[in-house]
């Protein structure tokens, strides 16, 4: 059976770290985020443990971005809060990290150029994605990233193009 890859976009990551460190944190996070950074965390939890062939990424672009987000919103005290807490997603999880690559930057390109709703990075992002051909998922909380139809016509144009072998779903993955 092949691998089914669930790419994580900054937003869900840090929903995922607010749920760790929400009752350390001197600064409080949203109750929707921590709310639904548990149930994401259960839910991805249990996808791995029922499916050995699921696996988890987040690419560089993501663990960047999630770092600087952190760096912005918290103190030192609440920040070493938050690091403590991504090693227990990280932990917990065991996802593969995605480094840079040229595909991913191509592709990037092109979904900043089809949609112009889109943020540079959640373009990266979504490239990761989008170049990793056994992805399935990119969890989210990001609207626009959601409703792209431009982003759902180059998947499946590229899945057409044999560059992919599954399709890929932008979703928060709540139900």
């Amino acid at each position: 059976m092949e691998k089914q890859r669930i790419h994580l976009d900054t937003s869900a990551l840090i929903c995922c770290i607010h749920a760790k460190a929400a009752n350390k944190l001197e600064r409080k996070p949203k109750r929707g985020e921590v709310e639904y950074g548990n149930w994401l965390m259960s839910k991805l939890r249990n996808e791995k443990k029922n499916n050995p062939e699921v696996e988890i990424v987040v690419s560089s672009e993501a663990l960047g971005e999630t770092l600087i987000k952190l760096k912005e919103k918290y103190d030192e005290q609440d920040l070493m809060e938050c690091m403590k807490a991504l090693l227990d997603v990280f932990n917990e999880l065991k996802p593969e990290y995605m480094p840079p690559k040229e595909e991913v930057d191509r592709i990037a390109v092109e979904i900043s150029s089809r949609d112009k709703m889109l943020k540079f990075s959640d373009c990266q992002i979504a490239a990761y994605a989008l170049a990793d051909m056994n992805s399935v998922a990119l969890v989210t909380t990001d609207k626009y990233l959601i409703e792209s139809e431009e982003l759902k016509n180059l998947e499946k144009e590229l899945r057409e193009e044999g560059r992919r072998t599954r399709k890929l779903e932008a979703t928060d993955y709540w139900e």
